[in-house]
């Protein structure tokens, strides 16, 4: 099992074909959320972008994706 570790959560990536990279965190940590912000993400696979724009303080964090593989890994 592959298993990517944040401080507050972590993501199981065995099943995805996008593993959790250095790329997705650094987007994710210059992506533009504020406290209160809402945030849509589209395809979004392991979820962790979802996860760190409801870490940063989004009110409402919405995560889709399309494929049953790519939501297998997801707890949520």
């Amino acid at each position: 099992m592959s298993n990517f570790r944040f401080q507050q959560f972590s993501v199981q990536q065995n099943l995805s074909a996008m593993k959790v990279c250095t790329d997705a965190v650094l987007f994710a940590a210059m992506a533009p959320v504020n406290s209160g912000d809402n945030v849509l993400d589209i395809g979004t696979g392991t979820g962790v972008l979802a996860l760190i724009a409801a870490q940063r303080g989004a009110t409402r964090v919405t995560a889709v994706e399309l494929t049953r593989t790519g939501l297998s890994g997801s707890p949520y």
